[in-house]
């Protein structure tokens, strides 16, 4: 019995560690594609579901794959920089978080630095995430 005690608190203490920051290296610098057109939002998400807050960008790390950066993690400094119709490469400073909330992200970001920003329409973005 003591032994069953013993491996399940391992296992809790393992994987806490694998969600945790790694504190000797609590900053890192990202490049992220941003594109040039916001993601769709569901008109029932607007009017029926008013608490989930719609995601920020499309954006990309490395290569061709577009992902959706959500709200709950906003990059800060840049919303205020953001124009749709622009694509931009960016710098942001991912920082791990000393004690988030439960339910909240580990990590928060910051705008560094603007690379580019070059008026064009993004390609290969997938359908189901602008209409």
């Amino acid at each position: 019995m003591k032994t069953k005690i013993f491996g399940f608190v391992f296992l809790i203490l393992s994987a806490s560690l694998l969600v945790k920051c790694d504190k000797d290296d609590d900053t890192t610098i990202l490049t992220l594609t941003i594109a040039s057109v916001k993601p769709v939002t569901n008109e029932y998400t607007v009017q029926h579901l008013p608490f989930i807050t719609p995601p920020l960008y499309i954006y990309k790390e490395n290569g061709d794959e577009w992902g959706i950066w959500p709200s709950s993690n906003p990059i800060h400094g840049f919303d205020n920089i953001y124009q749709e119709g622009s694509e931009y490469v960016i710098e942001i400073i991912e920082t791990c978080k000393d004690n988030p909330e439960p339910d909240q992200p580990n990590y928060s970001y910051r705008l560094n630095r603007v690379v580019s920003a070059v008026h064009k329409e993004s390609e290969n973005i997938p359908n189901y995430m602008i209409k």
